[in-house]
Parts: C-alpha cells; sequence; structure tokens
C-alpha cells in the first residue's frame, strides 16, 4: 500500500514540474525551428519526461500566443494546410530570462542538495 501512494505521490510530482517547465520547453523548441501542434507534441514526447498528449499542448500554445511569445501561421505540408507557430523577438528576450531563472533555481536546489550529488 505504501509503494502505491508513493507511487502516485511520485507522479504528481513529476506533473508538477512538467507543468512548471512546459512554457519554457516549447519555447526552445520553437527557437530551434518553427513547428505545427502535433509536431511539438512528438518532439516533446520524445524526451519520455514530456509524455503529453496531443490535446495538452493547444492551451500552452494559446497563453503564448496571447502574451506574444509566439506567432501563428498557416503552410501547406503534404497537401494539408498546418497551422505553424514560431517563436518572436520578445518571445526570444523572455526565454532567455525563463532559462536563466531555471538555471538560478536548479543552482539553488543543487546547493540544497550537497553541491549537486545525487539525492
Amino acid at each position: 500500500m505504501y509503494n502505491i501512494n508513493m507511487n502516485n505521490h511520485n507522479k504528481q510530482f513529476i506533473l508538477q514540474l512538467q507543468k512548471g517547465y512546459f512554457e519554457l520547453v516549447v519555447l526552445l523548441i520553437l527557437k530551434k525551428g518553427d513547428s505545427y501542434g502535433y509536431e511539438l507534441t512528438q518532439k516533446l514526447n520524445e524526451t519520455k519526461v514530456f509524455e503529453a498528449p496531443s490535446s495538452s499542448i493547444y492551451p500552452v500554445l494559446n497563453r503564448l500566443l496571447k502574451q506574444k511569445l509566439i506567432e501563428n501561421y498557416w503552410k501547406e505540408k503534404g497537401n494539408r494546410m498546418r497551422k505553424y507557430y514560431k517563436i518572436t523577438p520578445k518571445g526570444e528576450r523572455v526565454l532567455k530570462e525563463y532559462y536563466k531563472q531555471y538555471q538560478e533555481l536548479h543552482k539553488a536546489i543543487s546547493y540544497f542538495n550537497d553541491g549537486g550529488d545525487e539525492a
């Protein structure tokens, strides 16, 4: 019974971490090149850490669009029109700040773990 609860706790912990990093990772992917929603989901799922259903990417993309961190446009691919997303100059500036904050957070966590040794 303890292992089941711990497993559930671990899953919840990982989900919360993923949610916190989702926008950062999407911006990092788009910095490398324009992409459409399903393709972004595939790239996220390649990591085995950000296992996300296709539908979970669209609320994130909509938030980033509203903040003007990304833009979208239509492009034909394989006889289909797809909505592509690209990072904006504002998005690149924000990405730098997000990444700096990520590095500071990682450094702080490592500090509390005796300089980065495994827990």
